[in-house]
């Protein structure tokens, strides 16, 4: 009798606007320390999105340094929208099922991280990540919430012609004070759905 093995939790962190990888790499250890502790026991990888060629060297040389194996990340110079549609075509190879076949997402599921410039992110990625719908959540960084305060609306807004995919949902917001003494902090806003 054969005995059917479940399969394994397939975990891609998508780390948008990753700028060096700080973000992502910080979590990526977290998941490798849980896996050594037997807390985890699935399929993780890593792909930064990043428009600057030079920080996308550093993401790499970052993920080097701090000895993340090699098939486990990506990181993309390019525009996150245009990544996004094509996003099965850039998972790491740890995705692949067998040696014979291309790294794919089916039956994975996508944390989206979003650390944005001061200014906010412009729409095309904000409906880029309601389109993408394995991504089941989203935490979206922000040092300036006045700016991110469209950002979120436009996340969880009812679906609409220029909206496309489903809404995500505010479930919790911490503010962080990383500038001790001064009146600027900033928000670690995490979205569901």
């Amino acid at each position: 009798m054969e005995v059917e093995t479940p399969e394994k939790k397939r975990i891609l962190l998508l780390d948008i606007c990753c700028g060096a990888g700080t973000i992502g790499l910080s979590l990526a250890k977290r998941v490798e320390k849980a896996t050594a502790q037997g807390k985890f026991n699935g399929i993780f990888g890593l792909v930064g999105v990043e428009l600057v060629n030079e920080a996308v060297a550093d993401a790499e040389l970052n993920a080097r340094d701090n000895h993340l194996k090699s098939n486990t990340y990506r990181y993309i110079p390019g525009k996150a929208e245009a990544i996004f549609g094509s996003l099965n075509y850039f998972v790491p190879d740890c995705f692949k099922q067998n040696s014979t076949k291309t790294p794919e997402l089916k039956d994975g599921e996508i944390v989206g991280v979003l650390d944005p410039p001061r200014a906010g992110m412009n729409d095309k990625v904000i409906i880029g990540c309601r389109k993408l719908e394995e991504m089941k959540r989203l935490v979206y960084v922000s040092c300036d919430p006045n700016a991110a305060l469209k950002n979120i609306i436009d996340l969880c807004r009812s679906t609409s012609k220029k909206y496309e995919g489903s809404p995500f949902t505010v479930t919790s917001i911490q503010p962080v004070d990383m500038f001790p003494l001064t009146n600027h902090f900033e928000w670690v806003i995490q979205l569901d759905r």
